[in-house]
């Protein structure tokens, strides 16, 4: 989830989620670590910043409740 929300693909990030939690559900009965839905609400809520030029686009991470982001 945070790889594919630091290169800008939350809808990926979020899908990853889902799946990850429908198997946890269908083949254990239990849902993800309350750290790992807390996440997910975070990626939700928070759009990666990217620029549109492709030699500044910036890298976007999830650090606790921030978006920390990096240029390269």
């Amino acid at each position: 989830m945070r790889a594919h929300f630091a290169a800008g693909e939350r809808g990926q990030a979020l899908e990853t989620y889902e799946a990850c939690r429908a198997m946890l559900a269908a083949e254990f009965g239990v849902e993800p670590e309350p750290d790992t839905a807390a996440l997910a609400g975070r990626i939700r809520t928070q759009a990666p910043r990217t620029s549109s030029h492709p030699s500044l686009r910036a890298s976007a991470t999830l650090q606790d409740d921030k978006v920390v982001t990096s240029t390269g």
